[in-house]
């Protein structure tokens, strides 16, 4: 999986600003219109090893945002919300306590809008699959064909993640990212199981958002309650030097042993 694209409408200190990465594909959000165009790039020429799909840099000076956008690619959903820094509501005052109901709600808040477009290969009809991920769901609509409803990709808060063929200048919306595939009906009406995870945890971005700001991956953000809403796990990787330098001394130890006591027992 490759993060080809990224819109952002407002986030931080970003607004109306569009980042494409890589070559690839040539991807361009019109907002008037509302329409993503995506086009492959036939000029596009692989220079690295089919290891690597592609490398990128962020740079820039203090304070132009590069924080902010390593935030929006790398931290899990329910982190970029703390503070209701993406999304806010207000509820009307009361003069008892009790349970809020939706009659309550007087206003709504959207702090930020934005989409992240992923390249995820293609599938056994040699169609581009894209992944689709956002917030915002209303504002974007337009983007997807209007064959479905809200509640097939639609999440709490306005937050979505679906995967997508393009055709005809849009995306045409093949299944939401906490489906499982691999299960389905066979002719008998019995449920047949093959691989049945959910799409999402067959994808994965590595993600070091963690190395730069602890105080915000702790424990318990690393398992937030509402991530399945947006699908893409953010998986963290922790570098444990320590380890690796011992792991290697026993290798070297082995290594160095006479042939015949190598394999000796399953130890």
């Amino acid at each position: 999986m490759e993060l080809i694209y990224i819109y952002i409408d407002k986030y931080r200190n970003y607004k109306e600003t569009e980042l494409l990465f890589g070559d690839r594909f040539n991807i361009k959000y019109d907002k008037n219109s509302n329409n993503l165009s995506i086009e492959r790039n036939n000029k596009n020429q692989n220079i690295y090893p089919s290891c690597i799909t592609n490398v990128n840099a962020i740079v820039g000076r203090n304070s132009v945002g590069k924080t902010n956008l390593i935030d929006l690619i790398g931290m899990k959903i329910y982190d970029r919300q703390k503070n209701n820094a993406e999304y806010e509501i207000i509820y009307k005052k009361k003069n008892t306590s009790g349970f809020r109901y939706p009659d309550d709600i007087e206003k709504e808040i959207q702090h930020a809008q934005y989409f992240l477009v992923f390249y995820l290969g293609v599938n056994n009809e040699n169609e581009d699959l894209f992944c689709f991920e956002g917030n915002n769901i209303k504002n974007f609509e337009k983007i997807i064909n209007d064959e479905i409803s809200y509640s097939d990709y639609f999440y709490g808060k306005g937050w979505f993640s679906i995967v997508c063929t393009y055709k005809n200048n849009v995306l045409k919306y093949k299944y939401n990212i906490n489906e499982k595939i691999g299960e389905y009906t066979g002719d008998n009406g019995c449920n047949i199981y093959g691989d049945y995870r959910k799409e999402q945890d067959k994808l994965a971005i590595i993600s070091f958002r963690n190395n730069l700001n602890s105080e915000i991956y702790d424990r318990i953000s690393l398992k937030p309650k509402d991530e399945y809403k947006i699908a893409i796990p953010r998986r963290v990787a922790r570098l444990r030097s320590h380890l690796w330098i011992n792991q290697i001394k026993v290798l070297q130890f082995l290594m160095n042993k006479e042939q015949e006591n190598k394999q000796k027992d399953n130890k």
